[in-house]
């Protein structure tokens, strides 16, 4: 009788021990890696999400192979080093994030490893001297880089620029060169429906434009907003290039215009796409 009320009382301790184990195994979260795959099999992208957001090293890759970025988050927020690499393996830029900002130390490279640009951030914004090699036109440059406020958003300026705030009805700012009045900017808003589509409108407006010839248009995001980009050529005596970024926050469209010597475009257009990509509401 004891033998049998020992062997009950096992089995039963070990069919708890076996509850128990499986109650807190599934408490514990595996975090096992996500992967993502192309058409053609090859390995898009491979990360860790812990509650939803992201945490660890997120690994992204071209589809030919070569790693395309390597990030690392913490919470949910770029978080420490952070790498970005061409299609050819070279790498494109390496730099640190905090709390989802760039800061400190950042350098930027052709796709045949040479240095194009290097400077600092701070709190996602350049700032102080940054240095710029231009291989194409053999010049280097230095810009110094300040932070300027503008009723509700922050951009990026060159501090030796002169800035017009509200010049007529409807222009935020107007921006200009001060060594070159050929090369300048404007930022304006316009309040749209919420059913238009941004790329719709972008393309109407300069599809009934007969002095402007655009020859690329794209999408990107600035600051997580849609935004469409536009490189035009416009039909002026003298000719002048034109860059814009049309930026779509609720019911506003921001259009930042930029416009400049056709001889000038190599190196206005890497500066004003750094202008545009800076704007942070």
């Amino acid at each position: 009788m004891a033998v049998k009320l020992l062997t009950m009382s096992l089995y039963r301790y070990s069919n708890l021990l076996i509850v128990f184990i499986f109650l807190v195994s599934g408490c514990i979260e595996k975090n096992d890696p996500v992967e993502e795959f192309y058409k053609n099999g090859s390995l898009k992208s491979r990360y860790i999400l812990i509650e939803k957001k992201l945490q660890g090293n997120y690994f992204e890759f071209h589809d030919n192979g070569n790693m395309k970025s390597s990030i690392h988050y913490e919470n949910g927020l770029m978080d420490g080093e952070a790498k970005e690499y061409y299609k050819n393996g070279k790498l494109r830029f390496t730099g640190q994030n905090q709390g989802g900002k760039r800061v400190g130390s950042w350098t930027y490279f052709d796709e045949a490893g040479k240095v194009i640009a290097i400077g600092k951030y701070e709190d996602g914004f350049k700032v102080g001297f940054w240095n710029y090699f231009q291989e194409t036109s053999k010049k280097n440059y230095r810009i110094n880089w300040y932070v300027r406020s503008f009723q509700n958003f922050k951009i990026n300026l060159p501090s030796n620029w002169k800035v017009i705030e509200n010049p007529i009805d409807g222009i935020i700012v107007s921006v200009i060169d001060s060594s070159n009045d050929r090369n300048n900017f404007n930022i304006y808003r316009d309040e749209i429906g919420s059913e238009y589509a941004l790329h719709d409108l972008v393309y109407s407006n300069f599809n009934t434009n007969e002095i402007i010839v655009v020859r690329k248009m794209g999408s990107t995001t600035i600051n997580s907003l849609e935004a469409i980009w536009v490189v035009a050529g416009i039909k002026s005596e003298p000719p002048q290039d034109l860059i814009q970024f049309n930026i779509k926050r609720d019911t506003e469209v921001y259009t930042s215009s930029f416009f400049c010597n056709p001889n000038d475009f190599d190196l206005m257009n890497q500066l004003y796409r750094e202008i545009a990509l800076s704007l942070t509401f």
